[in-house]
C-alpha cells in the first residue's frame, strides 16, 4: 500500500521584537513536493512526527531523511527540492 503526502515549505517569515514592533515578508511562492511512500517509509515518517511537536514538521522531515528506511530516490528528491536549510514553515499533509 502506498501513502501519498505533500510537503510544503511556506516561504514567509515574521519576527516580533521586545518593543512590540514586528517585521515580516515573503520570499515568493511556497514550494510543494508530493511523494508516494511505501508502508515502511510512511511509518518512519509518523514516528518522526511523533517525536516532535505538531508544529515542527521541519524536524520530523529532517529525522525522516536521515533514517535508513527512506529510499535513496526520496532522499535525493527531498534534498533537491529543499536545497537550503529547512525552516519552521514546513508543513506535511497526508493526501
Amino acid at each position: 500500500m502506498r501513502h501519498k503526502i505533500e510537503i510544503i515549505e511556506h516561504n514567509n517569515f515574521s519576527h516580533q521584537f521586545e518593543d512590540g514592533s514586528a517585521i515580516g515578508g515573503s520570499y515568493g511562492e511556497p514550494i510543494h513536493l508530493k511523494l508516494s511512500l511505501n508502508e515502511k517509509e510512511f511509518k518512519t515518517l509518523l514516528i518522526g512526527m511523533g517525536n516532535y511537536s505538531d508544529l515542527r514538521h521541519d524536524l520530523a522531515l529532517m529525522y525522516f531523511v536521515r533514517t535508513i528506511c527512506i529510499s535513496e530516490w526520496h532522499k535525493r528528491i527531498i534534498r533537491h527540492t529543499f536545497k537550503g536549510a529547512l525552516t519552521e514553515n514546513v508543513e506535511i499533509k497526508f493526501l
